[in-house]
């Protein structure tokens, strides 16, 4: 079967599964309730779509025998092509703005250590807001598991990977089990090793669609293992909100590893094409595909959108002439800042953002990434 083979250049499911993922992380972001967060739920999400495609390019290429220098090459200006036009965009326009804190941040954002800095600071405990720019944390991540993680890959004999894949998973697991009982729990959203299992089990997954596909048809079409996770996970979920705050540290040892076995089960049936009915219907929606692909500019420009629309239209609003207010107050309810209408909100955001998202992949993004196929050879 051509999906068992592992090589089929494009998964149109998983496109669907990074809009699920991003559209958790605008829940978290954009609507304040007292619900438990999905932001991480939907970065986690993500991490282990990239430790799929990024691990499954690597074993590729690596099976290609062009050396590790040429392997490495070709990697790092793909990714380079696809990851820093729009972030560094981004950070000029914040510098050139002089956005609150962004110049004294800005060598930790232009090196991806922008996380190191929340830790260090124990930042997301205490509750600091960083604007504009607070979720640059997990793209800091990502790129520092692009950097290390192919030398690693590439470097590493065929027969010991397996082994290797799963002690990469052990060591996310337990780098929060010997740091959980220490005072700085930013650690669970903020440093790279923290979050080895949901890439792990992302870039094992890869490793089982290349080399083991029956195997793994096997693992997918046994539904037992999704159950147990995701009711392990959800009751984890409900007994943190009823008796703790997110930050407890058994919480922390266990929610990402978690949910990350439930991403394994979804995103390895997406990229055998195994989801059907409903759900096949849902990822493979043409809109749905669309806002997927577009899904890392939604997710770098949509605090953006919410922070422009709060604190510089609303201010213009309250300036209008009153029957341009009227329409003003007929479109969002009342204004982006009366959290009673959350969904009017929601939908605002939404439209704004996914047009610049998509200005953004047609004018930069799109272009760009034709530009691989030329240098990266």
């Amino acid at each position: 079967m051509e999906e068992l083979n592992g090589r089929t250049k494009y998964f149109s499911q998983l496109d669907g599964l990074r809009f699920i993922a991003i559209l958790a992380v605008m829940q978290c972001h954009w609507i304040r309730t007292p619900l438990p967060a999905t932001g991480f739920s939907g970065v986690n999400l993500f991490y282990v779509i990239s430790g799929f495609l990024i691990t499954r390019i690597l074993l590729m290429s690596k099976e290609d025998n062009k050396g590790l220098g040429i392997s490495l090459k070709r990697f790092y200006i793909r990714r380079t092509l696809r990851i820093f036009p729009i972030y560094y965009l981004s950070i000029l326009v914040l510098f050139i703005l002089n956005i609150p804190g962004a110049r004294q941040d800005i060598y930790w954002l232009i090196t991806y250590t922008f996380n190191i800095k929340l830790v260090l600071l124990n930042a997301y405990v205490h509750g600091e807001n960083y604007g504009f720019y607070a979720h640059f944390w997990s793209l800091c991540v990502e790129e520092q598991f692009y950097f290390l993680f192919p030398i690693l890959i590439l470097l590493i004999p065929k027969a010991y990977m397996k082994r290797f894949l799963i002690g990469v998973i052990c060591i996310g697991f337990f780098t929060r089990f010997f740091l959980m009982f220490q005072s700085n729990r930013s650690f669970e959203t903020g440093l790279l090793p923290d979050c080895l299992d949901s890439f792990g089990l992302g870039a094992l997954l890869a490793f089982y669609i290349l080399n083991e596909p029956e195997a793994l048809k096997k693992i997918m079409m046994n539904n037992l293992i999704f159950i147990i996770s995701m009711i392990s996970y959800i009751a984890l979920v409900v007994i943190d909100y009823e008796c703790f705050s997110i930050f407890n540290p058994v919480y922390c040892l266990l929610d990402r590893f978690l949910f990350s076995l439930c991403c394994f089960w979804i995103v390895g049936k997406a990229s055998l094409g195994m989801h059907k009915g409903l759900m096949k219907g849902f990822l493979e929606n043409k809109a749905v595909v669309y806002l997927g692909k577009i899904s890392y500019g939604i997710y770098v420009y949509h605090v953006f959108v919410e922070e422009f629309l709060n604190h510089a239209l609303y201010p213009i609003y309250r300036k209008c002439p009153v029957f341009l207010q009227y329409y003003w107050r007929v479109l969002i309810k009342y204004g982006p800042d009366n959290n009673s209408n959350w969904v009017y909100r929601f939908l605002g955001y939404s439209i704004v953002t996914v047009i610049v998202a998509s200005i953004s992949w047609y004018v930069i993004e799109k272009p760009i990434i034709k530009l691989k196929d030329k240098y990266a050879k």
